[in-house]
């Protein structure tokens, strides 16, 4: 049951991603409006302010259901990104806006599920997301160290 819910996940996210990708690769804006500057301003103020209080340089954060990665990419400061999202579409919208913000080192990119992640524990000094909508994936979260 858990395993074709996944798959539907997978499968609406890659429409979406995709469909977005081809509007940006004709018409690039980094933000599709106002709302959307102010939102990963307000994430990118508090996530450099968490990194700058506590964390040495360089820094390995994991963004878990990373989408277009645009988070993670507007951080500031000698990071290494590893992006993780279930949609083979999302990761490449990630790498589409790595390609336009000129971030060009530091980035894994993985195709997993949150609920089945290739990651070693205590590798990362900070991990986050702002896009996993359910309680259930966000638990699964919180009771791993990564």
């Amino acid at each position: 049951m858990m395993i074709n819910q996944i798959e539907q996940e997978k499968n609406k996210w890659d429409r979406l991603f995709k469909a977005e990708l081809n509007l940006l690769s004709i018409n690039f804006r980094l933000f599709p409006c106002a709302f959307w500057e102010l939102y990963y301003r307000e994430i990118r103020e508090y996530i450099n302010k968490l990194l700058n209080q506590s964390i040495e340089f360089p820094a390995n954060i994991l963004e878990v259901g990373c989408g277009s990665g645009k988070g993670s990419f507007l951080l500031k400061g000698n990071i290494n990104r590893t992006l993780v999202d279930i949609s083979t579409e999302a990761l490449n919208l990630s790498r589409f806006f790595a390609r336009k913000l000129n971030i060009n080192k530091g980035v894994k990119y993985i195709r997993a599920s949150l609920f089945d992640l290739p990651l070693q524990n205590n590798s990362f000094e900070l991990v986050w997301n702002a896009g996993t909508r359910s309680e259930e994936h966000t638990s699964e979260l919180q009771s791993r160290q990564y």
